[in-house]
């Protein structure tokens, strides 16, 4: 028997990061993205592109939400950026997939925000000029986006070490620029870890939407 609390983590995995839910589907568990990220991690090596996410639960603490449709098959992997991108969009419900403007390395997987959310952090236009570690720049957004923290910790992540960053010194200026274009912007590709970082979205103990964002960090060697 599983302890309960590992079965809540195996909940987590299955229902907020959407893995394959529906009879036909084709991923095995846990591997599509988030703390699973086998899936992400795979499409990044090959095609030499990284990712975001964006998910949205219903409490900080309750691990139900609305799921992903996956019908990929694993075994039929994206040989381009474009299959990728089109792929996604097809097998993810309620969900936006887009290439970066400025980074065409950067996929953004995201799941559009509840209607009630209002000013949702990510896509609020902010002006800064930082210099200082990836988790202070994400403090620094968070005191004028409120909705918006910073998440400690990391839940295991099958295939790859738990990733966390702690410190990766950034740089970055900008004029009134949407928050989530400063956080691609500011954050280096270069030996970091594939899904980038994940914004998770929650309704709080006073029913207010709040949105933690965990940033991945340096990439870690396969087990």
């Amino acid at each position: 028997m599983f302890p309960k609390t590992m079965i809540r983590i195996l909940l987590l995995q299955l229902c907020v990061f959407g893995y394959a839910t529906s009879a036909d589907a084709q991923l095995p568990f846990a591997s599509f993205v988030g703390e699973g990220g086998s899936f992400l991690d795979e499409c990044g090596d090959r095609l030499d592109c990284y990712f975001t996410l964006e998910a949205v639960r219903l409490t900080e603490f309750e691990y139900t939400c609305r799921c992903y449709e996956t019908s990929w098959d694993q075994n039929k992997l994206p040989q381009t950026k474009d299959e990728l991108v089109t792929m996604l969009r097809r097998g993810m419900k309620d969900t936006e997939v887009f290439v970066d403007k400025r980074n065409p390395q950067v996929i953004h997987i995201v799941e559009k925000p509840p209607a009630d959310y209002q000013r949702y952090p990510l896509t609020e236009r902010v002006t800064v000029d930082f210099e200082g570690s990836a988790p202070k720049l994400v403090d620094s957004l968070g005191s004028s986006l409120k909705s918006l923290r910073l998440k400690s910790g990391s839940l295991i992540r099958a295939g790859r070490i738990p990733p966390h960053d702690y410190g990766t010194p950034v740089k970055v200026e900008a004029k009134n620029a949407i928050a989530r274009d400063v956080l691609t912007q500011a954050i280096p590709t270069t030996g970091y870890s594939r899904l980038m970082w994940t914004a998770t979205s929650y309704r709080d103990d006073e029913k207010k939407w709040q949105t933690q964002l965990h940033l991945h960090g340096p990439c870690v060697i396969k087990e």
